[in-house]
């Protein structure tokens, strides 16, 4: 931890038991520009790696283990969310004003949590969907492993962030994702490759982050937590984001599922197209990542009117910054997909011009989830992602069977749209109530 985050952060961390005064909020700004900053590097490491796999992906492999391989890591990733909703944000919420002790007793908890129960689970969720959209027991495999390695070395490295030190949790990604792009490389030049190898090399270097992570840690100091109170204030906490990610990702994820029944090489088609407006990812990740924990701070310090501020100050930049980036690779289509992969994929062009109005949409929902969070307003998000996956298996699938990949394309950016305009019509009028003194905390907002 550098001097400015220890000088603004410990009176934050400490202060259950420290009577030193709380930072001003101009140094409550400061903090916030350096961890945003430093937030921003991680997760452009993260999506620029990732960008590149998929790339890498592209080119070289088969179009049909191509499709497998994005089915089966879009699986994890949807499983991902379910261990973001229970497990890692409300590790950050709980966190994030508590000494780092007591945090590292959390984790202590979390990880044997994990081992008993929470992994287990995971893989035989995973086994389900492989039955279905990827019956092939090498990509499984790989696939398990990958999820779990991965699930731990994510929950390490949100302690963290929860404790408000992003440069360790940016070091251990560089080891994750740097080394991951390094061995896809390695692999596919001098051995077979195909899906499952790729996973197998993603699964090495989150494994060696999670060595570098456990090492660093293993000496300081913890307060024993139960894992009972643990599983309890989770849930507590976490069950409506549950049913939130649940919704959420009927809302936004299931297209690729949907069209998987055109065969592999559609799903490939549609991957090609999404994977280059993924580098919005570098923004929408960020928010994920920072937005919840600094709204919840300024909140507490500087009331209502600042995390209004700070929620419209964040999502007129990432808008702004989301429509100059779509609007340049929807005109440069056709060019950027055999420029990147090296050869067509039917369709793709098309996809990336209507997928980029939902791609412009993603970016604001890390802003509305850090307000919605910190306001106790979860339902919310769960109720218009229902709504939103109503939409997508009646109009959605219609448009799916009418007009194929297209058709997801545009579907995906509707109900983006109808998500987006509930979540901003009840924010609004929560941080009113809020403001005006008329906010009732556990009572959401319903349109």
């Amino acid at each position: 931890m550098n001097k400015l985050d220890h000088k603004y952060i410990a009176p934050v961390a400490d202060n259950l038991g420290d009577r030193r005064p709380w930072p001003s909020l101009a140094s409550l700004k400061k903090l916030t520009a350096a961890s945003g900053m430093q937030a921003l590097y991680d997760q452009m490491l993260v999506s620029g790696v990732n960008f590149l796999t998929l790339v890498f992906l592209g080119r070289s492999l088969e179009i049909e283990q191509f499709g497998f391989f994005v089915l089966a890591y879009m699986s994890i990733l949807g499983l991902a969310s379910l261990h973001t909703a229970l497990i890692t944000q409300p590790f950050g919420l709980q966190g994030a004003t508590r000494p780092a002790s007591k945090n590292l007793g959390h984790l202590h908890s979390l990880l044997r949590l994990h081992a008993w129960a929470w992994l287990p689970l995971n893989v035989a969720m995973l086994a389900l969907v492989s039955w279905k959209f990827f019956p092939d027991r090498q990509l499984f495999v790989a696939a398990a492993v990958y999820l779990c390695v991965f699930f731990l070395q994510e929950l390490l490295r949100r302690y963290w962030y929860t404790c408000g030190e992003i440069g360790p949790a940016l070091v251990n990604d560089f080891i994750s994702y740097g080394g991951q792009l390094l061995a896809i490389l390695l692999w596919a030049t001098y051995g077979d490759f195909d899906a499952a190898a790729a996973l197998w090399a993603m699964a090495a270097t989150s494994l060696l982050a999670l060595g570098h992570a456990w090492y660093r840690l293993r000496k300081q100091p913890v307060s024993r937590m139960p894992v009972q109170e643990v599983v309890r204030t989770h849930w507590r906490t976490g069950a409506w984001l549950l049913l939130a990610a649940i919704s959420a990702y009927g809302a936004l994820q299931l297209y690729p599922y949907m069209i998987a029944g055109l065969g592999a090489s559609a799903v490939a088609a549609f991957a090609a197209a999404r994977a280059i407006l993924n580098a919005l990812n570098v923004l929408a990740q960020a928010g994920v990542n920072y937005l919840p924990l600094a709204s919840k701070r300024i909140l507490e310090r500087a009331g209502a009117a600042s995390l209004t501020r700070h929620l419209v100050r964040s999502a007129v930049g990432m808008f702004t910054l989301a429509t100059l980036f779509c609007a340049a690779v929807s005109v440069e289509a056709p060019t950027l997909l055999q420029w990147i992969y090296g050869r067509t994929f039917d369709g793709a062009a098309e996809v990336i011009v209507l997928l980029s109005f939902a791609g412009i949409i993603s970016v604001l929902f890390p802003v509305l989830y850090a307000g919605i969070l910190v306001l106790h307003q979860a339902p919310v998000i769960f109720i218009s992602n229902v709504i939103a996956t109503v939409f997508n298996v009646t109009v959605g699938w219609w448009l799916v069977r009418q007009y194929g990949i297209h058709g997801a394309a545009v579907a995906a950016g509707a109900s983006a749209l109808l998500v987006l305009a509930i979540q901003v019509w009840c924010l609004k009028a929560a941080l009113g109530n809020l403001t005006t003194h008329r906010f009732l905390k556990h009572k959401p907002c319903m349109p």
